[in-house]
């Protein structure tokens, strides 16, 4: 692909009228390239839910440098959005999440940022909701661990 100012506005101005057409199927193209370039991308992605998933993680594999984007994506999808994905994909996310917390600091530090700005969501959840979450968050870190810990989450 050709480098420049030029193409950079290219691309910036063909996703920017990708996204006001909200098509499911420019998703391929945000996961790549869309989400490295605006947080309205990153939020599109989120609203479509398992749907966007595959494409997540074949832009994760592909495009290292999308990974801070991605990982603010799936913060996206397991706090705002969680009602688009099923509860076990929201574990994994947040497994995700976890393991990349060392290499990928940056990102991690984005995801945490924006879940964090979630403050006010969780500050009118019920305690049940709220238990929920923790719950959701325990096992993905179990799903992390080795040993007993790792065994007993699994059953």
């Amino acid at each position: 692909m050709a480098s420049g100012e030029g193409v950079a506005d290219y691309e910036m101005d063909l996703v920017s009228l990708a996204l006001r057409f909200k098509d499911p199927a420019a998703l391929p193209g945000f996961a790549y390239l869309g989400i490295q370039m605006a947080r309205d991308v990153e939020d599109f992605v989120a609203t479509q839910g398992s749907a966007s998933l595959p494409y997540l993680d074949s832009a994760w594999t592909k495009e290292p440098d999308a990974r801070p984007d991605i990982m603010e994506t799936w913060a996206i999808m397991v706090g705002e959005q969680r009602n688009r994905i099923t509860a076990v994909e929201r574990i994994q996310l947040l497994r995700r999440l976890l393991q990349a917390a060392d290499s990928e600091q940056m990102g991690f530090d984005d995801a945490a940022e924006v879940l964090d700005t979630l403050t006010a969501i969780r500050a009118a959840m019920s305690p049940a909701q709220l238990h929920a979450d923790l719950t959701d968050w325990l096992q993905a870190i179990c799903l992390n661990a080795t040993g007993e810990r790792g065994h007993s989450a699994a059953r």
